[in-house]
């Protein structure tokens, strides 16, 4: 300010302060979070958005396009001619097995090539945990833990570290100590030369990095080939992820809807590099890829949309019977001996069988966050706890959670047989029909204070003799005075 006064403003940081500040915010996106700082902190803004060549013409994008247009607007997106968008229909009780039989799958159709990366989108911080230990605890042909897992003495360390109620829920205040903190990598004797990572937001800055660093460096590594990041909606933007083999949406986005599948699926096929899109949709479900593409589409021509944006269907067993091989039914009986090596797994301590009930209870409380828009479809009404209980390697769904249901089934049962009860009070049948005891005891107050006190004898109401205020009647005077004369 002084400097200004004194006329030498340019002098100062080679600024000229009597000019005002010019501010750019830059965003990949534009939400409503964007949109309310914008609003706040900007002044009379000017919106430039990037769009396809065809649409350059528009004299209208450089000139100053409103926030609220940007936000609401009707843009498309259009997938790159490269990126295959699939979706499979998948049972809840065979979800955990068909995802291995994916993974399989697409590791062995790259096996030639050297460094394929592979990210499984799950719904929340435990449910990553958990498959990530189940991925690198489980061996095939264990009996009840006779046989070592290649991170087995890890396993052991961490449930020995791991302090564990009567539940055997991990405590807090022991969770951060664990030695499975700081690890990075995990091996799976189901999926040969893989290394196995993980990423969420509340792992350490310094296992975040290094899991990054892991995931995307996985091709100079000698001992793996291939890599796979499980990780949370935390990865679906600002990473920089180079040849991302295939994405897997393991749990569809509980928010952002159509826009975070948008930016989940844009972690492959970047820079002219094909790739694959996966989707795991429950049968209750059914609903989402219709949606999905009609939101991603916008107010297009349906002939456009064909062209444009398309999800294809593809069958559980097809997968199975892929990701297994085998002949004839065989893969079924692989699948199964899958399914039971996880269940094992989890029966071999407190903590296993903790990891699996704290995911299991996570992934609910998760999936009860979709927005009221998107209820129609995911409603944890429509879930079959015992069914989701396999996918989490359980054989029964955990207590906590069946004790609420049949708690809550059963109070609705005692309020459905009160209401019942009291509706059957409420009404009187005669050969006339139906009678409202409400009105009817109205007129019965009427009756009885123009008539006299009444009582119930034999099912009927009848006088007593006495009046509302105890007075005899006339009748009973009279015999009382005839008796007194004789």
């Amino acid at each position: 300010m002084q400097a200004v006064e004194e006329g030498n403003s340019m002098e100062v940081g080679g600024w000229d302060w009597s000019r005002q500040r010019r501010t750019i915010l830059c965003s990949a996106t534009i939400r409503d979070d964007v949109q309310k700082l914008a609003g706040n902190a900007l002044v009379n803004p000017i919106v430039i958005k990037a769009l396809t060549d065809d649409s350059s013409s528009n004299p209208d994008v450089a000139t100053g396009e409103s926030l609220g247009d940007v936000v609401n607007g009707n843009t498309k997106f259009t997938p790159p001619s490269q990126l295959a968008q699939k979706y499979v229909v998948v049972p809840l009780k065979l979800r955990l097995v068909t995802l291995i039989a994916l993974l399989r799958s697409l590791l062995a159709e790259a096996q030639g090539r050297k460094g394929t990366k592979i990210i499984v989108f799950l719904s929340c911080t435990d449910s990553v945990d958990f498959h990530w230990h189940l991925l690198g605890g489980t061996s095939m042909g264990e009996d009840d833990g006779e046989a070592a897992s290649p991170n087995s003495e890890n396993e052991t360390e961490a449930a020995e570290a791991a302090d564990v109620d009567e539940e055997g829920k991990p405590k807090p205040s022991k969770a951060s100590r664990r030695p499975d903190a700081e690890k990075v990598t995990m091996k799976s004797t189901l999926l040969p030369d893989t290394a196995i990572y993980r990423l969420h937001g509340s792992l350490p800055l310094q296992t975040r990095m290094a899991s990054l660093r892991g995931f995307a460096s996985a091709s100079s590594q000698p001992s793996t080939s291939s890599s796979i990041l499980l990780c949370t909606s935390v990865a679906s933007r600002g990473l920089d992820l180079p040849l991302v083999r295939a994405v897997i949406q393991y749990d569809l986005p509980t928010e952002g809807g159509a826009t975070e599948y948008v930016h989940r699926v844009g972690r492959t096929a970047r820079v002219g590099k094909g790739g694959e899109a996966w989707s795991f949709v429950a049968p209750s479900e059914g609903e989402w890829p219709k949606w999905a593409t009609q939101k991603m589409q916008g107010d297009v021509k349906e002939e456009e949309n064909k062209k444009e944006v398309g999800l294809q269907a593809v069958g559980s067993e097809a997968v199975l019977k892929k990701g297994f091989g085998g002949k004839g039914t065989e893969y079924e009986e692989r699948a199964t001996d899958v399914q039971l090596s996880f269940e094992r797994w989890v029966l071999k301590n407190q903590y296993h069988a903790a990891l699996a009930r704290k995911a299991f209870l996570s992934h609910i409380r998760a999936y009860a966050t979709h927005p009221s828009d998107e209820k129609h479809i995911f409603h944890v009404r429509h879930l079959h706890l015992g069914h989701l209980a396999k996918a989490f390697a359980l054989r029964e769904a955990p207590s906590a959670v069946t004790n609420k249901a049949h708690g809550k089934g059963s109070k609705t049962k005692s309020n459905v047989a009160t209401n019942k009860s009291k509706n059957n009070r409420s009404k009187v049948v005669d050969s006339d029909g139906e009678v409202d005891v409400g009105e009817a005891e109205k007129r019965m107050e009427k009756v009885v204070r123009e008539q006299g006190r009444l009582t119930k004898k034999g099912g009927k109401v009848v006088r007593t003799g006495t009046s509302e205020f105890q007075i005899a009647g006339g009748y009973a005077l009279e015999a009382l005075v005839n008796g007194s004369r004789t």
